[in-house]
């Protein structure tokens, strides 16, 4: 009979940058005054998900702040431009999502004895084991 320890919980880090440790980020949120417009040349170097982006706009709205992407030519005043971040920040996330499941399915997987035969096929490994010395 088999037995295993207890579950631990795990800690992983699902992003290249911990949204609590974006502190400059957070002090621009802070400075930020009444009128203000956050400028912004893309959408994902500002927000990591469409929660922290939601938040990051609430943040602005509160302080009667807009948001601009210039990448995007869009102006996230009013409704319109919400749901507009909304989407976009939603298909970012779910393109991110399924970029890292590829990642990790790539690295479980073992190299196939198929690619490791086609190595020699690649120009670079032919031309020294064609011609032995």
């Amino acid at each position: 009979m088999n037995v295993f320890p207890p579950p631990q919980p795990v800690n992983r880090q699902l992003s290249s940058v911990d949204i609590a440790a974006r502190t400059q980020l957070a002090a621009t949120l802070d400075f930020i005054r009444e009128g203000d417009t956050l400028v912004v040349t893309k959408l994902d170097r500002l927000a990591r998900s469409v929660n922290h982006l939601m938040q990051i706009i609430d943040d602005l709205s509160a302080k009667s702040a807009h948001l601009r992407i210039i990448g995007l030519g869009i102006d996230a005043a009013g409704p319109t431009g919400k749901l507009i971040l909304t989407v976009l920040g939603g298909m970012a996330e779910f393109e991110r999502g399924i970029m890292l499941e590829r990642q990790r399915e790539g690295i479980a997987k073992p190299p196939s004895s198929e690619n490791r035969s086609n190595a020699s096929l690649h120009p670079a490994n032919a031309a020294s084991s064609a011609f032995p010395p």
